[in-house]
């Protein structure tokens, strides 16, 4: 149910502002009530859909200026990372970088597990460079600046 929903949102199946109740998730999926909640909770955790009333989400839409707001923050404190990777990394760890960085692949058009894939391998460089800085807070810090919807959403624009 939360790959499906999740993947209606990035496919534009769900447009930004659509509501999405709780009882057309229910009746769609066979789902109890229960179980539709917390899925509709980790969408809206993760940045897909925003809570309205109690039985009702819409989903997250994205203004300009806000996404231009978050990618400069991102970029700021990553580069910091990366300047402290740099200086802290051992060489294992550069080793697994040029690993990382040869195994990424481009992906096909069309082939949503293709775009997943790109994404996930994106995100685990992204995250290895930030542990290898030693910085404590960065990983908490570009979870709350780019929110996975987000990062999803673009690559899959």
């Amino acid at each position: 149910m939360f790959l499906e929903i999740r993947f209606g949102v990035l496919s534009a199946r769900y447009l930004p502002g659509q509501v999405i109740a709780k009882a057309d998730v229910a009746e769609v999926y066979a789902g109890r009530p229960a179980a539709v909640a917390e899925v509709l909770g980790a969408l809206t955790h993760e940045g897909y859909l925003t809570r309205q009333g109690r039985s009702e989400f819409v989903v997250r839409t994205w203004g300009r200026e806000e996404v231009e707001d978050l990618f400069e923050m991102r970029a700021n404190f990553e580069g910091l990372a990366a300047y402290r990777a740099a200086e802290r990394a051992t060489a294992a760890e550069i080793s697994l970088l040029s690993a990382l960085a040869a195994e990424a692949r481009e992906p096909s058009p069309g082939d949503p597990d293709a775009l997943e894939r790109v994404v996930l391998e994106n995100l685990r460089f992204h995250i290895e460079v930030m542990r290898m800085s030693r910085i404590p807070q960065i990983p908490d810090m570009a979870r709350m600046v780019l929110p996975n919807a987000l990062h999803r959403r673009i690559a899959w624009s």
